[in-house]
């Protein structure tokens, strides 16, 4: 059921306009939302009556209510039961000393109060939590049992509990790098640029023609009575250091 709260009639100057009025229709299973309607105020909206836009609605004294995940700009008489309207972000519901907290794990932003969000807790965009650009640096997270790795943005001195943010993995690339080949299997393998002082430092797959020796020999391994395959392969270990697929002819 629909409570019928009149706010104001506006007083307009042509004798028509004057004998509109605007009426705050609550809706008490989304409060404090509502609906704002324009109508004939002698013939209470019998010779005319239309939706108008909330925020013509709004009184000259508004406060701020925040649900728990919206901000809304509501009345300040009624605190919303006479006009409420939903705000795109919830700055003005956050109190004067609310903080920023990131969570670097769901990679989410929110402003609280002091006490950590017990108070107040509201989801704000990412980027509001990024600090200045030197506040920040560049960390690398090694996986030895992936043999990858990835690049991190994060905060100078508060660490990733401050900001992580993943950017470029070529960012944190170090100065000093050498190519080392990974093998699989005598035929199989990838290529690996890594850091002079590790792959702990930086570590990324790289194209396999960078970990290709100078001496190569060619290995013929045939799959059938009329097919084979063509392998270049490292000349020291015969594939532990180097191998690639190339075209059968390679090998005559």
């Amino acid at each position: 059921m629909l409570y019928l709260i009149t706010l104001f009639t506006l007083a307009l100057p042509s004798q028509a306009q004057s004998q509109e009025m605007l009426r705050w229709y609550p809706n008490p299973a989304r409060f404090p939302e509502g609906e704002c309607v324009r109508l004939h105020a002698p013939s209470g909206g019998d010779s005319y009556v239309e939706k108008v836009k909330p925020e013509e609605c709004r009184p000259s004294a508004v406060s701020y209510y925040f649900t728990g995940e919206f901000c809304y700009e509501v009345d300040r008489e009624t605190q919303g039961k006479a006009y409420g309207f939903k705000l795109k972000t919830p700055h003005s519901c956050a109190p004067s000393d609310a903080l920023y907290s990131f969570d670097p794990v769901r990679q989410h932003c929110y402003l609280v109060d002091p006490s950590g969000g017990l108070k107040f807790k509201a989801k704000i965009e990412t980027k509001e939590c990024k600090p200045n650009d030197d506040e920040l640096t560049l960390k690398f997270i090694f996986s030895r049992e992936k043999m990858s790795g990835d690049c991190f943005e994060v905060h100078a001195k508060l660490g990733e509990g401050r900001w992580k943010r993943p950017v470029e993995l070529s960012k944190c690339r170090p100065a000093r790098t050498y190519f080392s080949w990974r093998a699989l299997s005598q035929f199989k393998g990838d290529c690996f640029e890594i850091a002079s002082e590790g792959p702990e430092n930086y570590l990324s797959k790289s194209y396999p023609k960078n970990c290709k020796p100078e001496q190569t020999v060619f290995q013929f391994e045939r799959k059938s009575e009329k097919s084979g395959d063509c392998y270049e392969l490292d000349a020291e270990t015969q594939g532990q250091k180097y191998s690639q697929k190339v075209q059968p002819s390679s090998c005559r």
